[in-house]
């Protein structure tokens, strides 16, 4: 799927980017891939989403009070928040534990600002 990136990038209107935070095995695909799709998309905003903190010991919420493991994870994984100009969000979710019905969820924030 992934080689095939560049013919559906054409005329985007933003980007979802989900990385498995718990599967340090496949860092070095995920930082490739970043790699990948900043190169094919330089306009349109990015979603990035560090699903699985769960299995991290984390939540949506008490992950904001372990920036050091934040830091961490986007340094191993090479996402960078400096944009040049882009909108780039960081969001830490654990996707099958957050409620789509709660507006104000980190899943439902995160996508909220994709859309703006």
């Amino acid at each position: 799927v992934r080689m095939s990136w560049k013919d559906y990038f054409y005329n985007v209107d933003g980007v979802v980017f989900i990385v498995d935070t718990a599967d340090d095995q496949r860092f070095d695909e995920v930082r490739d891939s970043w790699a990948a799709v900043r190169s094919l998309e330089r306009e349109a905003p990015i979603l990035v989403l560090m699903n699985k903190i769960d299995l991290l010991g984390e939540t949506s919420s008490s992950i904001a009070n372990n920036l050091q493991l934040m830091d961490d994870l986007e340094a191993a994984l090479g996402i960078g928040r400096s944009t040049e100009g882009q909108k780039i969000d960081v969001a830490y979710v654990s996707i099958v534990g957050e409620s789509t019905y709660n507006k104000d969820s980190k899943l439902c924030k995160a996508f909220e600002w994709l859309s703006e």
